[in-house]
């Protein structure tokens, strides 16, 4: 490798670790939601490996084991805090924006390469989606990448051993999200058609073969012991318009950068079509625009008509949940830049006019403008106060008493996940049941003393019942906090 080549490697590793020290600064601005408590339950204090893998085989959160699994140890070896805690995600986030500078530089040059870092590092929804998030969208987001680099490789003959990597890389993305298996099952088609037009070798298609026999063991033993439906889901049905909002999400925001995605994507789609009406297209060259919009074409209307069509009753179309799709939008980005770029060269007739001040000069540009999404995300506060409510309960004075229960409302996981606030964030030790333990009707008449806590979920007809026949001291509104003591006949 030249040396002028390793010179941008070490540029885009450069920008990620810039990307990643950015996060740092601002990370814990903005504290926990539900599904991270819900997450830091189903790794916490308490459980065991084999814990965890039976809860996610009974399908108690929609996603693969891999990240709870790192998770698992993670928790265990840092300080309980938000900060600490999402250094794995801003760690995986920022290897996801380093692979897929590479990818861009192996496709199409150096230039790609950092106009595609250029609009990771200033991706507002990519930190605040990934980065920010005690869940498995780092994961996705760099496993994705993962793919889109050893795609780029095999497509243009680059890197050794790519075929295996290509294979490993698509084992991650399977074990990363479960959207990660529309994403290859998309992947796989266009493989397949290319295979039948004759532009691909069959063996393409072995890679795809390998890591789907690698995730079936998995998906045949959540089959075997789910508790929850695999179709079965909360998402309302999409509409035309909740396509815009998707492009514009995946855009931070951005009119700009709709812009230029939507150039990118256009300028994919009629090349191949020139190239194919010419009978010219060659794979090494002109494949990756086939692949890259191909796959968000094909994710997009996949996970469109399944909830419209196929499940209007469990509809999978979440914005957070394309964040693994990214990688590819970036990707399409650059290309419409660099397109832009090389004809404002031809307008010129110049050879290459400054293509480092341009770099810098979109890179403030954007940050600008995505820096006010950013800070107004990370300003946002929560709907609901898991930490501030926990905080008011570990102040009650007689939290520690053996008669006093604090009830919360949501379901056992998130149940766990507030135990390990008491603990680890406030050092206070109290008795926390959830409304949903198999036991709580049993258990919970043994407390004079009830504190309820209403998180996201409603209380059932049976705790309504139940706390019917204790005496209501006071609520506190703001933290969502009931007290409750002895026994009475006040309703509640």
């Amino acid at each position: 490798m030249r040396d002028r080549d390793k010179r941008y490697i070490w540029l885009y590793a450069a920008m990620s670790a810039v990307m990643f020290a950015g996060m740092v600064i601002y990370s814990g601005f903005q504290e926990f939601w539900y599904d991270e408590v819900y997450q830091i339950g189903l790794v916490g204090s308490g459980t065991s490996l084999k814990d965890v893998i039976k809860n996610y085989a009974q399908l108690k959160d929609y996603t693969p084991p891999l990240y709870a699994l790192i998770s698992y140890f993670w928790v265990r070896l840092v300080p309980f805090s938000f900060r600490f805690l999402l250094l794995i995600s801003e760690i995986m986030t920022s290897v996801g924006g380093f692979l897929t500078a590479m990818a861009a530089e192996r496709a199409y040059g150096k230039k790609a390469g950092l106009l595609a870092g250029i609009f990771v590092m200033t991706s507002s929804v990519l930190v605040l989606a990934s980065g920010y998030e005690f869940r498995a969208y780092s994961l996705y987001f760099m496993a994705a990448a993962m793919v889109l680099y050893f795609l780029a490789g095999r497509v243009s003959g680059t890197g050794k051993y790519n075929l295996v990597c290509y294979t490993l890389s698509l084992i991650l993305l399977f074990y990363s999200h479960y959207y990660g298996s529309v994403v290859i099952v998309i992947l796989f088609l266009i493989e397949l058609f290319l295979v039948i037009v004759r532009k691909q070798k069959i063996v393409t298609i072995f890679p795809y073969i390998v890591s789907g026999l690698c995730f079936l063991p998995w998906m045949v033993l959540v089959l075997l012991n789910r508790t929850r439906s695999i179709t079965e889901f909360w998402v309302q049905p999409p509409d035309l318009q909740s396509v815009f909002e998707l492009i514009n999400y995946l855009c931070s925001e951005n009119d700009f950068l709709i812009a230029i995605f939507c150039l990118g994507m256009a300028v994919c789609i009629v090349h191949v079509v020139c190239r194919l009406k010419q009978k010219r297209f060659v794979y090494s060259q002109d494949a990756m625009m086939v692949y890259v919009p191909g796959i968000v074409l094909g994710v997009t209307a996949a996970v469109f008509l399944y909830s419209t069509v196929i499940n209007p009753g469990g509809g999978i179309f979440l914005n957070r949940y394309f964040v693994g799709m990214l990688p590819f939008c970036f990707f399409i980005m650059a290309y419409g830049t660099l397109w832009l770029y090389k004809g404002f060269c031809s307008v010129l007739e110049k050879r290459d006019p400054q293509a480092f001040v341009l770099a810098v000069s979109m890179f403030l540009f954007i940050c600008i403008i995505n820096g006010n999404t950013f800070m107004s995300g990370i300003k946002k506060e929560q709907t609901i106060s898991y930490t501030s409510s926990v905080k008011e309960l570990s102040r009650k004075e007689d939290i520690h008493d053996t008669d006093t229960i604090v009830v919360v409302s949501d379901n056992s996981c998130v149940r766990a996940g507030v135990e390990m606030y008491f603990e680890r964030l406030f050092s206070t030790k109290a008795e926390v049941i959830s409304q949903h333990d198999e036991t709580f009707a049993r258990d919970v008449i043994r407390y004079k003393k009830i504190y309820l806590f209403r998180g996201k979920q409603p209380l059932t007809e049976e705790t309504k019942r139940i706390l019917s026949e204790y005496k209501l001291v006071q609520k506190d509104h703001k933290n969502r906090i009931t007290e409750y003591s002895g026994l009475g006949n006040d309703e509640q």
